[in-house]
């Protein structure tokens, strides 16, 4: 961070400038990005996928830079009880991102998720879905629905 200014590695839904702009506001700049030291993994019966620590692997995103700490509470309160924003290290940087919270982290498969899958087949819908919900309650930012342990 400098002068209120955030960095944010994404690496599911919100790596898609049309969910970053429809939550955030704005998608700020972006660019191709990699965590090493993380997997991305699909969660059983959900469109989204979950961040864990996971030696050897590396997760493959975006890094939008730009983010004001107002943008990030609505990422928060989008990203609900589900995820943990914390603090990484990326190209000798610290960066925020969204891990999976610990109480759900037996809800990943062993599955890693595939974005162009996602975008192909479930994006438009997932958009949709996004801006009936901020549409019928702008206050509020959650599509992940919560999920019970």
């Amino acid at each position: 961070m400098r002068n209120g200014v955030h960095r944010l590695f994404c690496y599911g839904t919100l790596m898609f400038p049309g969910v970053m702009m429809r939550v955030a506001g704005s998608a700020g700049t972006m660019r191709a990005a990699s965590l090493p030291g993380f997997g991305v993994y699909r969660f059983r019966g959900l469109p989204y996928p979950g961040l864990v620590a996971c030696p050897g692997a590396t997760a493959h995103g975006v890094l939008y830079e730009g983010l004001t700490m107002a943008q990030l509470r609505r990422l928060d309160a989008y990203e609900g009880a589900l995820y943990r924003r914390r603090r990484v290290m990326m190209e000798g940087c610290a960066v925020w991102t969204y891990v999976v919270a610990p109480r759900y982290r037996h809800r990943l498969t062993s599955e890693g998720w595939d974005a162009s899958r996602f975008a192909r087949q479930e994006l438009g819908a997932y958009l949709a879905r996004l801006g009936a919900r901020l549409g019928r309650r702008p206050q509020r930012y959650y599509l992940h629905s919560p999920i019970t342990a």
